[in-house]
């Protein structure tokens, strides 16, 4: 689809994705509770326009480019990255105006920096392109088990990847802070 579109991100407490419930400002937000992210195309009343979750990632910058910073994988080439993050769940992508999807809040293994969420979005039009993840078997495969994250893996190594190409797609929310348990703090 061609021209410029309204697109949101927000990020929510639970899976009613309910306005109440929106995350406001730098939140402070436990380990191991969950985030449920919602990226919505606003005002536009054609149903075959839909938004398509390319890529979704967190950094610990509000650069979704930065080279510096780790990157930790969420959603990849519109699937769950289930081998990074196995918490994460899908629950909508390239059906309808709103893509939604869940992890597990996690705090960097080397530092307490905040998390900032990075989503490459596409604006796909039905009619004409495919919107949701393609060369998977069945949908279910991809879209994650949201499965707990064991607590001695909460701690996340990220990966540095430099080479993916950033759009003007980019949709950032942050900064999360990580509410880390007294019990993590190293003495």
């Amino acid at each position: 689809a061609h021209g410029s579109f309204a697109v949101s991100m927000n990020i929510y407490q639970d899976s009613s994705f309910a306005k109440s419930k929106e995350y406001q400002q730098a939140p402070s937000i436990p380990i191991g509770s969950y985030l449920y992210v919602q990226i919505e195309l606003e005002s536009v009343d054609d149903s075959n326009l839909v938004v398509t979750m390319e890529h979704c990632y967190a950094t610990q910058t509000r650069d979704p480019a930065d080279p510096q910073s780790a990157r930790h994988f969420l959603i990849s080439e519109r699937c769950a990255d289930t081998e990074s993050d196995p918490t994460v769940l899908i629950y909508s992508n390239g059906e309808s105006h709103k893509s939604r999807f869940k992890f597990q809040m996690f705090k960097w293994r080397w530092s307490g920096d905040d998390v900032y969420i990075h989503c490459e979005v596409d604006i796909c039009n039905r009619t004409s392109e495919v919107c949701t993840p393609q060369n998977v078997a069945s949908i279910s495969q991809c879209n994650g088990h949201g499965q707990q994250r064991r607590k001695r893996d909460l701690a996340h190594e990220g990966a540095y990847v430099n080479e993916m190409e950033v759009g003007d797609n980019i949709l950032t929310k942050g900064p999360l802070r990580v509410e880390a348990e007294d019990t993590m703090i190293d003495s």
